[in-house]
């Protein structure tokens, strides 16, 4: 039984799911000695070097497809990685996702709620507090949770600023969602029984097993299922 984890990064990664993961880190973590000699020359940091990246994690730009056959995956679970590609290739990702799905199928995506966000921002603005640092002012903590624009990167050496670039600063916000928008794409694509969910309830089973629950503080959950009727 396939069970796919898109964009799973380090923490959650259980052997029974295909974990996969295209991040600089990850593909980093598969050369540690070159991590270690990055690490020793200063080119990449302390926090960096320490993350435990587990050993069952597999290399793949799902931007370029899923290879698996039609109607093989039981069920795929993302977690803040649909926000990281752009707007074009999550149309993308998601025709394939229902492509490899089996009927009856089940897609579980989180991403950062663009509603939380500006309704937490409106309310920071009619807030009557003082503010006396550039952190707290409402539009910084807004553009900062956004993080689609690209921080002051002072501390970085030449090398990191280099390497982030050419990756394409896949550590940025491509593209932000809300239920309406999540829930049109789905429909679009061909998903039914489209919800939104709390952490923990979903038709997955197990779902602990990958799900982090403070993805959920400025988050949204949104399940579907591929039609039983389509055809094999």
């Amino acid at each position: 039984m396939y069970k796919l984890n898109l964009g799973s990064g380090w923490s959650k990664t259980p052997e029974d799911w295909i974990n996969i993961d295209n991040s600089t880190n990850a593909r980093l973590a598969k050369y540690k000695r070159i991590k270690k000699i990055l690490y020793v020359f200063g080119l990449i940091s302390k926090r960096i070097n320490s993350i435990p990246w587990p050993d069952n994690i597999k290399i793949l730009d799902v931007t370029k497809g899923l290879p698996f056959k039609e109607n093989t995956v039981d069920c795929i679970f993302s977690s803040h990685f649909f926000e990281h590609i752009s707007y074009y290739n999550v149309k993308k990702l998601l025709s394939e996702c229902y492509h490899v799905l089996v009927p009856g199928g089940t897609l579980r995506i989180i991403v950062p709620d663009l509603q939380k966000l500006i309704e937490k921002y409106i309310t920071d603005m009619k807030s009557n507090k003082n503010i006396n640092n550039e952190k707290n002012i409402p539009a910084n903590i807004l553009m900062n949770k956004m993080e689609i624009f690209e921080k002051n990167t002072e501390s970085d050496n030449r090398v990191i600023s280099v390497i982030k670039k050419l990756q394409g600063n896949k550590n940025l916000h491509k593209w932000m969602y809300d239920e309406i928008l999540l829930r049109f794409l789905l429909e679009q694509t061909g998903f039914i029984d489209i919800i939104k969910c709390d952490y923990g309830v979903s038709s997955i089973k197990n779902i602990e097993d990958v799900e982090e629950a403070n993805r959920f503080n400025d988050g949204i959950c949104m399940e579907a299922k591929k039609p039983l009727n389509h055809p094999i």
